[in-house]
Protein backbone atom coordinates (compact mmCIF):
# COMPACT_ATOMS: atom_id res chain seq x y z
CA UNK A 1 0.00 0.00 0.00
CA UNK A 2 2.58 2.64 0.91
CA UNK A 3 5.81 3.09 0.65
CA UNK A 4 7.37 1.62 4.21
CA UNK A 5 10.97 2.48 5.93
CA UNK A 6 12.66 1.63 8.87
CA UNK A 7 14.34 5.21 11.01
CA UNK A 8 17.22 4.90 12.95
CA UNK A 9 15.55 4.45 15.87
CA UNK A 10 13.58 1.50 14.29
CA UNK A 11 9.78 3.94 14.15
CA UNK A 12 8.41 3.61 10.63
CA UNK A 13 8.21 5.89 7.80
CA UNK A 14 5.33 6.03 5.36
CA UNK A 15 5.58 7.59 2.18
CA UNK A 16 2.49 8.08 -0.31
CA UNK A 17 2.52 6.86 -3.66
CA UNK A 18 0.12 9.12 -4.82
CA UNK A 19 -2.80 11.44 -4.60
CA UNK A 20 -5.09 8.89 -2.71
CA UNK A 21 -2.71 7.77 -0.58
CA UNK A 22 -1.26 10.80 -0.01
CA UNK A 23 -4.56 12.19 1.29
CA UNK A 24 -5.31 8.90 3.57
CA UNK A 25 -1.89 9.40 5.15
CA UNK A 26 -2.37 13.03 5.97
CA UNK A 27 -6.41 12.74 6.64
CA UNK A 28 -6.47 8.93 8.39
CA UNK A 29 -3.46 7.67 9.03
CA UNK A 30 -1.17 10.32 10.78
CA UNK A 31 -2.70 10.68 14.27
CA UNK A 32 -1.50 11.57 18.06
CA UNK A 33 2.52 12.09 18.16
CA UNK A 34 3.18 11.16 14.30
CA UNK A 35 4.94 13.37 12.66
CA UNK A 36 3.58 14.67 8.95
CA UNK A 37 5.73 16.13 6.20
CA UNK A 38 5.86 17.51 2.50
CA UNK A 39 8.08 19.35 0.25
CA UNK A 40 6.97 23.00 -0.03
CA UNK A 41 5.76 24.55 -2.45
CA UNK A 42 5.71 21.67 -5.44
CA UNK A 43 3.81 18.12 -5.64
CA UNK A 44 4.91 15.86 -4.12
CA UNK A 45 4.53 12.47 -1.50
CA UNK A 46 2.99 13.26 2.00
CA UNK A 47 5.43 11.33 4.49
CA UNK A 48 4.58 10.68 8.16
CA UNK A 49 6.97 9.14 10.63
CA UNK A 50 5.06 7.35 12.91
CA UNK A 51 5.51 7.94 16.57
CA UNK A 52 2.08 7.17 17.97
CA UNK A 53 2.89 3.91 18.70
CA UNK A 54 5.04 5.34 21.59
CA UNK A 55 8.45 6.07 20.19
CA UNK A 56 10.18 9.68 19.70
CA UNK A 57 11.16 10.86 16.83
CA UNK A 58 14.94 11.46 17.24
CA UNK A 59 16.80 14.24 14.77
CA UNK A 60 18.15 11.34 12.51
CA UNK A 61 14.90 9.99 12.38
CA UNK A 62 13.19 13.09 11.13
CA UNK A 63 16.02 14.25 8.74
CA UNK A 64 15.66 10.72 6.69
CA UNK A 65 11.32 11.54 6.65
CA UNK A 66 12.69 15.00 5.22
CA UNK A 67 14.94 13.39 2.44
CA UNK A 68 12.52 10.94 1.42
CA UNK A 69 9.97 13.95 1.04
CA UNK A 70 12.58 15.64 -0.81
CA UNK A 71 13.43 12.66 -3.03
CA UNK A 72 9.72 11.34 -3.91
CA UNK A 73 8.87 14.91 -4.93
CA UNK A 74 9.45 17.39 -8.15
CA UNK A 75 12.53 18.85 -6.20
CA UNK A 76 14.58 15.73 -6.41
CA UNK A 77 16.99 16.61 -8.75
CA UNK A 78 17.79 20.12 -7.44
CA UNK A 79 19.80 18.94 -4.49
CA UNK A 80 17.60 20.07 -1.46
CA UNK A 81 14.39 21.06 -0.95
CA UNK A 82 12.21 22.99 2.29
CA UNK A 83 10.36 20.10 3.90
CA UNK A 84 7.56 21.49 6.15
CA UNK A 85 6.59 19.10 9.11
CA UNK A 86 3.17 19.38 10.78
CA UNK A 87 1.36 17.89 13.68
CA UNK A 88 -1.59 15.67 12.00
CA UNK A 89 -4.44 18.02 14.28
CA UNK A 90 -3.42 20.91 12.32
CA UNK A 91 -3.92 19.04 9.06
CA UNK A 92 -7.05 20.06 7.39
CA UNK A 93 -8.47 18.91 4.13
CA UNK A 94 -10.65 22.14 2.64
CA UNK A 95 -13.97 21.65 1.21
CA UNK A 96 -13.44 20.99 -2.48
CA UNK A 97 -9.97 20.68 -2.83
CA UNK A 98 -8.78 17.82 -5.23
CA UNK A 99 -7.67 14.73 -3.85
CA UNK A 100 -4.11 14.84 -1.63
CA UNK A 101 -4.74 18.68 -1.08
CA UNK A 102 -4.32 19.46 2.13
CA UNK A 103 -4.18 22.90 4.09
CA UNK A 104 -1.77 23.24 7.40
CA UNK A 105 -3.31 25.80 10.22
CA UNK A 106 0.28 25.56 11.96
CA UNK A 107 3.38 24.39 10.69
CA UNK A 108 5.85 22.05 13.37
CA UNK A 109 8.76 23.40 11.89
CA UNK A 110 10.78 23.53 8.24
CA UNK A 111 13.75 20.99 7.87
CA UNK A 112 16.07 20.82 4.44
CA UNK A 113 16.04 17.65 2.75
CA UNK A 114 18.33 16.40 0.87
CA UNK A 115 17.24 13.80 -1.41
CA UNK A 116 20.83 12.53 -2.44
CA UNK A 117 20.74 11.25 1.12
CA UNK A 118 18.47 8.39 0.84
CA UNK A 119 19.30 4.78 1.04
CA UNK A 120 21.15 3.59 -2.23
CA UNK A 121 18.27 1.06 -2.40
CA UNK A 122 15.37 3.53 -3.06
CA UNK A 123 17.49 5.04 -5.43
CA UNK A 124 18.01 1.43 -6.85
CA UNK A 125 14.66 0.51 -6.59
CA UNK A 126 13.57 3.86 -8.53
CA UNK A 127 15.81 3.54 -11.26
CA UNK A 128 14.46 -0.53 -11.73
CA UNK A 129 11.00 0.82 -11.54
CA UNK A 130 11.78 2.44 -15.07
CA UNK A 131 11.14 6.03 -13.17
CA UNK A 132 14.74 6.88 -12.46
CA UNK A 133 15.49 10.14 -13.58
CA UNK A 134 13.46 10.50 -16.27
CA UNK A 135 10.49 12.29 -15.02
CA UNK A 136 10.97 16.05 -13.66
CA UNK A 137 7.95 17.81 -12.80
CA UNK A 138 6.80 21.40 -14.36
CA UNK A 139 7.72 23.29 -11.39
CA UNK A 140 10.93 21.71 -11.06
CA UNK A 141 11.67 22.10 -14.49
CA UNK A 142 10.92 26.13 -14.31
CA UNK A 143 13.24 26.21 -11.62
CA UNK A 144 16.23 24.32 -13.79
CA UNK A 145 15.48 26.93 -16.23
CA UNK A 146 15.90 29.80 -14.68
CA UNK A 147 19.14 28.75 -12.95
CA UNK A 148 20.19 27.92 -16.50
CA UNK A 149 19.28 31.27 -17.69
CA UNK A 150 21.14 32.98 -14.81
CA UNK A 151 24.13 31.19 -15.17
CA UNK A 152 24.61 32.38 -18.92
CA UNK A 153 24.17 35.81 -18.20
Amino acid sequence: RYRSFTSPAGLNILVGRNRTENERLAVRVATGADVWMHARGCPGAHVVVRASSGGIPTPECLQLAANLAAFYSDYRHNGKAEVTMAEPKHIIKPPNAPLGAVKLRQELGVLVGLPDNVPEEVKEYRGQSGLGDTFEGPRARRIRKGRNLRARA
